[in-house]
């Protein structure tokens, strides 16, 4: 046992290794993730120094750039076509040549060990991350909405608290499931091979969906909240959360 909060489905024993793993990596992570990447010649890792795109390795002189329209420099197809397919997108690595948007998550093959580490720990840590900030967000959220639910209760004789008590109970079941949402991140991020990653994460996945569309719909103002919506989304997310807890 230990003095944290309540952390299933992570062990005591996973929660201090990935406290010290946070303590270790977590502060540079997301830096990283975005800023250092392997060389696609030469496969050193290289480094985004600033706001610009434009940038070389320094090992090779490969070029990544966001080169200009081609309408701006009055070439020819033909002649485009050959020039940016000598440059790479910094965000994605893909060819200019033919290169429309690169907002879409791919791996990229051939990466170095050290650099496939760094996103594994990365991909795990942002998702761990985003399940807290949404659901401390969500808090803030229903303290407002509380605060409204008050102001008509008053002003309205038809309505009592009674009346918004599933409120309380949807609250409470979005904080639940991210919180074993977030936790699971780094369950599956120590001990994949142990809990079968492939169907915790498809359960996972079909978890993560119903509590977004819970928290949307106990997010809305206060005259557009639908009762009979908002309970039919409960009884989503409870039967997907009950399956997921199962895995563990």
């Amino acid at each position: 046992m230990c003095s944290e909060e309540p952390h299933f489905p992570m062990s005591c024993a996973t929660v201090v290794k990935w406290a010290k793993k946070n303590a270790d990596e977590g502060q540079t992570i997301l830096w990283m993730s975005v800023h250092a990447k392997d060389c696609p010649e030469c496969h050193v890792v290289i480094e985004k120094n600033g706001g610009c795109n434009h940038m070389s390795c320094w090992s090779c002189k490969h070029q990544f750039v966001r080169p200009p329209s081609p309408h701006l420099l009055n070439l020819s197809p033909r002649k485009t076509k050959s020039i940016f397919s000598k440059y790479q997108c910094w965000i994605c690595f893909k060819k200019w040549s033919g290169h429309t948007s690169c907002n879409a998550y791919q791996e990229r093959p051939g990466m170095m060990e050290e650099r496939r580490l760094l996103e594994r720990l990365a991909h795990h840590f942002k998702r761990y991350k985003a399940h807290e900030d949404s659901a401390r967000l969500a808090a803030e959220a229903f303290r407002r909405t509380e605060a409204k639910i008050t102001e008509l209760v008053e002003n309205q004789a038809k309505m009592t608290y009674i009346d918004f008590d599933y409120l309380n109970d949807a609250v409470r079941l979005v904080f639940e499931s991210r919180g074993v949402l977030k936790n699971s991140y780094p369950v599956l991020y120590f001990e994949e091979a142990r809990v079968g990653a492939e169907l915790v994460q498809a359960l996972q996945a079909e978890l993560e969906s119903a509590v977004e569309e819970l928290n949307e719909l106990v997010e809305m103002p206060v005259v557009m909240l639908e009762r009979e919506t908002i309970l039919k989304s409960m009884a989503s997310v409870q039967m997907r959360l009950d399956s997921f807890v199962d895995c563990f």
